[in-house]
């Protein structure tokens, strides 16, 4: 053993008993920074693959393309505008919507057309599983509507 191996370890010897408290909060901080540190990056990791996790969950479209009049009402594209976006290169699909005009109703049946309900409503008709199973919507508040299930009349 070398002579500066000895001294140091006659030191940590004779002085232990008295100073274990210390050694033991240096332990304990060092111990708790680690854990601390370990935490941020399996957050930060958590954090990094939720975007991927929620576009494969969804099933996004690579680019949509909104087609149709200004005219209040529901309007769709034509067939033959639809066959010929179908007929471009890259296209592997082309769907339509149905998106009319709706407005709330107030308890007295008029109109909500100011504050907060006027924004409150989306309404969206489809044929071909749009927004259910390709371009999937994500829910915030409620549930998601069951294709499956017959609605109550």
């Amino acid at each position: 053993m070398s002579q500066v191996l000895r001294v140091a370890v006659y030191r940590f010897r004779a002085t232990f008993g008295h100073r274990w408290s210390g050694y033991l909060s240096v332990v304990l901080l060092i111990g708790l920074i680690g854990g601390v540190a370990m935490a941020s990056i399996a957050a930060g990791r958590r954090t990094q693959s939720s975007y991927p996790a929620f576009l494969a969950r969804t099933d996004p479209s690579d680019l949509t393309v909104s087609v149709g009049s200004d005219s209040p009402g529901p309007s769709s594209p034509s067939a033959a505008l639809m066959a010929a976006i179908a007929r471009l290169p890259g296209v592997r699909r082309v769907g339509s919507l149905i998106t009319p005009a709706i407005v709330p109703l107030t308890a007295s049946g008029a109109p909500a057309v100011s504050g907060r309900q006027a924004s409150s409503v989306q309404f969206v008709g489809h044929t071909d599983g749009m927004f259910l199973s390709r371009d999937r919507v994500s829910v915030i508040d409620g549930r998601m509507a069951d294709p499956n299930r017959p609605t109550k009349r």
